[in-house]
């Protein structure tokens, strides 16, 4: 549902700046960028990658103690903090494939990137299965 959500205002996108000039894109703000401007390093990968290992150190650290109240409050924080992460990655995601589809990424550097970010969210997945596990709690 997602994928179809995605495609759809990716073609309203393209539908809309289409009948657009050179001159009226940059009048209005919107510059497309050379593709050999699009490079991995234009997308923070890296910085998102060390965002989730920060993240999953902390996850494979904790424990539950306190109350029953505490723990369910910690894992809840926690699981919440997965959560934001996995938005972030999934916005990546999606700024991704709109590059791809505008030809501003290459179908090369796509693919390469895409498999960096499902990794991560492999990662994420672990991580959040196993504080399930370790707190006693499905989500």
């Amino acid at each position: 549902m997602k994928k179809m959500i995605l495609a759809l205002f990716c073609a309203m996108i393209c539908f809309i700046q289409a009948p657009m000039t050179a001159d009226a894109s940059v009048r209005s703000g919107i510059v497309p960028v050379p593709l050999s401007q699009a490079t991995a390093g234009s997308y923070n990968i890296d910085a998102v990658a060390e965002k989730v290992n920060a993240l999953v150190e902390r996850i494979n650290s904790a424990t539950p103690t306190g109350t029953d109240d505490e723990k369910r409050r910690q894992f809840f924080a926690l699981n919440r903090e997965i959560d934001m992460m996995d938005r972030e990655i999934d916005i990546l995601d999606d700024r991704l494939e709109f590059d791809y589809m505008s030809d501003i990424l290459s179908w090369g550097d796509y693919i390469v990137l895409e498999r960096k970010l499902d990794a991560l969210e492999n990662l994420l997945d672990r991580a959040e299965k196993g504080l399930e596990r370790r707190f006693g709690m499905d989500d």
